[in-house]
């Protein structure tokens, strides 16, 4: 609720510039997890991180994407997006996936919790990297007129 307001006040660019160091920050914050570390300390404010984040992305690039669409190409717009959104995350899941696994020799009993804790910091660093290329690429790539002039959440524009 709150993305589609700063989208509409501030335009795209610093909304999603946000939104990814936001889920880059948590990603770090997930990254320093201690093979004995608890929900409410160690996962929670990454996670918190990454879900602030992640809505600031997502509702800034939908409005992006939606704001110049007529009505008839709408939801085909809407679909690619969305195609998009989970083909991305599905190669983003496997090589990150691929890099946790990577420092676990065997089984994952008590004594490879250590070594699997660090394949997971390596995986969340590099999700960050990504994250922190998205921001880059969306402070150069983006610009106010990406939305249409005069565009408000549906809410407020009756």
């Amino acid at each position: 609720h709150a993305a589609s307001h700063l989208v509409a006040r501030l335009g795209p660019k610093p909304v999603v510039a946000a939104g990814l160091t936001l889920g880059a920050a948590g990603m770090l914050l997930l990254s320093r997890l201690p093979a004995d570390g608890s929900y409410l300390a160690d996962v929670l404010p990454g996670f918190l991180l990454l879900a602030l984040g992640s809505g600031l992305v997502i509702v800034g690039v939908t409005i992006i994407v939606l704001s110049s669409a007529e009505e008839h190409e709408a939801g085909l717009r809407s679909g690619l997006t969305t195609t998009a959104h989970e083909f991305g995350i599905a190669l983003i899941l496997s090589v990150l996936s691929a890099i946790a696994a990577s420092s676990v020799d065997g089984g994952v009993d008590g004594a490879h919790a250590i070594e699997l804790t660090a394949g997971f910091a390596d995986a969340f660093r590099a999700a960050a990297l990504i994250a922190l290329a998205g921001v880059v690429l969306s402070l150069v790539a983006l610009r106010r007129s990406d939305v249409t002039t005069g565009t408000t959440p549906a809410h407020l524009g009756h």
